[in-house]
């Protein structure tokens, strides 16, 4: 493998599955050390508390699969939201925080990728679902993605929002033949400037982001033959790129976006979806025999951009998005985030909260150990005078890669 993987302690239980949403109950020694947790174990039942909890809940996220595969799987099964929302959408989230801020984030995408990966049933479904899994990777290579989405999607764009043309290349909403013409060398335009850009700005993807896309390539290809580049593409272009580019809003990439114009960044973020999908796929866009005439210019755009630019992103994802041979080490870009430590401490309290309003479904599973470390790392924190730093946001360092 690429790196160490997440120290697993043992339990009782087989392997387990997200298909099977109630899990095989553990030793009975296990359901006593979980019961200790919320009678005996005072600091999880004050409010006073929190803090020592939320720094236990912590530890446990970086060096326990089993309690971090407990949380998503009790997460998954919740279709209602609570007072921070939706527990399948931020529960991940909070994991992947946390994890990033600890040191700890190349252990938990590893377990994630190869988590996603065991439940994918064919090649062409990789990563095309929305799972917990997914989200966790896709805020971590926000995350550590940063600095690279500041120099290729946020200025991507300003040019969409700056320009006086809609974008729309569709017949029903421009009737105007010529108008669509003009419309889809816009879009043309900056779909090219988002490609070369990628290109551009490879040297500022992270170390630990390119881990990331490495163990996918690696695992996949474990799975399925021949397809870890293609797997690599998707989830960077799809799971990375393009949601950033249609809400870049939520990273502070941009202001807020007007509603009229939000249509945009749509258009081009489905453009660029299409042109990825046809790669992945080795297929072509149907474009009609009178394609000046068209009602849709969109598969002609891709057609265009696919014969020019399929051998780029084959170069950006085999050169500069795997990890390479040799290359300076570098730290993420989770450091430059503006009060990104304050942003954990909101996330670990969150994720605080699901446990112990979901405690009786999530701590009988885990082993007599974790449970234990729960309430040890709990008391230890108690002990404490100061609380524990975050190795990940205690310095902030320029990233460097030199090949």
């Amino acid at each position: 493998g690429h790196s160490t993987k997440m120290t697993t302690t043992t339990t009782t239980t087989s392997v387990l599955s997200l298909s099977a949403p109630v899990m095989a109950p553990v030793a009975a020694s296990s359901s006593s050390s979980s019961s200790a947790l919320g009678s005996s174990c005072p600091a999880l039942e004050k409010k006073s508390s929190e803090c020592y909890c939320t720094e236990a809940l912590e530890t446990m996220v970086c060096n326990s699969e089993a309690f971090v595969l407990s949380l998503i799987t009790e997460a998954s099964k919740l279709s209602a939201e609570d007072a921070h929302g939706s527990p399948a959408e931020y529960v991940p989230k909070a994991i992947a925080w946390i994890s990033v801020a600890e040191g700890k984030g190349q252990k938990l995408m590893d377990f994630c990728v190869r988590r996603e990966i065991e439940h994918t049933s064919a090649p062409n479904l990789l990563l095309r679902e929305e799972t917990s899994f997914t989200r966790a990777m896709s805020l971590f290579a926000n995350l550590e993605g940063f600095l690279f989405l500041e120099d290729v999607v946020k200025p991507a764009v300003k040019t969409i929002l700056s320009k006086k043309y809609s974008f729309e290349i569709t017949e029903t909403k421009e009737p105007s033949h010529e108008e669509r013409v003009k419309n889809g060398e816009a879009v043309v335009k900056v779909m090219k400037g988002v490609l070369d850009g990628c290109l551009k700005n490879a040297k500022k993807l992270s170390q630990s982001f390119r881990q990331l896309f490495s163990e996918l390539d690696a695992v996949t290809n474990e799975k399925f033959s021949g397809y870890g580049k293609k797997a690599a593409g998707v989830c960077f272009f799809l799971r990375f790129l393009c949601p950033n580019l249609v809400n870049p809003e939520l990273y502070g990439l941009v202001g807020a976006v007007p509603p009229e114009k939000r249509r945009r960044l749509i258009i081009v973020s489905q453009l660029l979806q299409q042109l990825v999908n046809c790669w992945s796929n080795d297929s072509l866009p149907f474009v009609s025999s009178d394609a000046s005439t068209s009602e849709d210019l969109g598969p002609s755009i891709v057609a265009e951009l696919l014969a020019r630019y399929a051998p780029k992103i084959d170069e950006f994802i085999t050169k500069h998005l795997l990890l390479p041979k040799k290359g300076k080490k570098s730290l993420a870009s989770y450091m430059y985030w503006k009060d990104a430590d304050a942003k954990v401490d909101q996330q670990a309290k969150m994720l605080y909260h699901f446990v112990m309003h979901h405690s009786s479904s999530i701590l009988p599973h885990l082993s007599t150990h974790d449970c234990e470390t729960l309430v040890a790392s709990i008391e230890d924190a108690q002990n404490k005078s100061l609380k524990r730093s975050r190795p990940r946001a205690a310095t902030v360092v320029k990233l460097v890669w030199s090949y």
